[in-house]
């Protein structure tokens, strides 16, 4: 779908076809889509509005332009080299495949939250300022960018029980560039699921008073604890 105009689109898409968006316009999706087919944005802006806007099951890849989330919407997994994602509702990914692994380096802003749920692995390799929070409710979710803040500073977290939050890079392909291990700060940590340090710094700060009964592991890892809130660790920690 080519548009360099700002047009809406309230009809039905639907069908296992890939949907593409080009030119510098901005075209707004309102319609119940069930599309299952992939999403890829290659120029201007996509905005999703309604909550159904994208295929629950879609494979969002922003190559370029802004996809811009107006409400809480579900996609299948985010990935990308060069887009950006605008956050007024929260993005909640779904995909339930453990073998699909995702990267987007793009940057992740805006208002609302991040949510990573299905089994599949997800990597966030850009520098992201979203305000809202952070929750991983299953898979793995990867924070990976270096020298940067792939989850926010102030991003409450909560990884629940079988997910995982992940410092350490991903054993995937050496080939893939752009993705390295690094120290990591978010706002606060709750929950029960696993944080995997690798040999990372993850300092929680914040004024939240939190609990996180998962287990946090890592050789060489370590954990600081900053900000007025009390965080009350009970789960078989082995980082060292």
């Amino acid at each position: 779908f080519q548009t360099d105009a700002n047009l809406g689109l309230t009809g039905v898409i639907s069908g296992s076809g890939l949907f593409t968006k080009t030119g510098a316009g901005t075209l707004t999706l309102t319609g119940n889509n069930s599309y299952t087919g992939g999403t890829r944005i290659l120029g201007g802006t996509l905005e999703a509005e309604g909550g159904n806007a994208i295929g629950d099951q879609s494979a969002v890849i922003a190559q370029a332009g802004v996809f811009r989330v107006l409400d809480n919407e579900t996609i299948g997994t985010l990935s990308g080299d060069a887009g950006t994602v605008e956050l007024v509702g929260d993005l909640t990914t779904s995909t339930n495949f453990a073998n699909t692994i995702a990267l987007f380096y793009g940057g992740i802003s805006g208002t609302g939250g991040f949510v990573k749920n299905g089994a599949y692995r997800q990597v966030l390799a850009g520098n992201n300022s979203y305000q809202g929070a952070t929750q991983i409710l299953g898979g793995t979710l990867y924070a990976v960018g270096s020298g940067i803040d792939s989850i926010p500073d102030a991003s409450a977290v909560t990884v629940a029980a079988g997910a995982t939050l992940s410092l350490a890079r991903p054993s995937i392909s050496s080939g893939i560039t752009g993705i390295n291990s690094d120290d990591e700060t978010i706002g606060s940590l709750s929950g029960a699921g696993n944080v995997a340090l690798g040999d990372r710094k993850l300092t929680i700060g914040g004024d939240a008073i939190t609990a996180f009964s998962g287990s946090i592991s890592g050789a060489g890892g370590s954990l600081a604890k900053l900000g007025t809130g009390t965080l009350t660790l009970s789960g078989t920690n082995t980082y060292t």
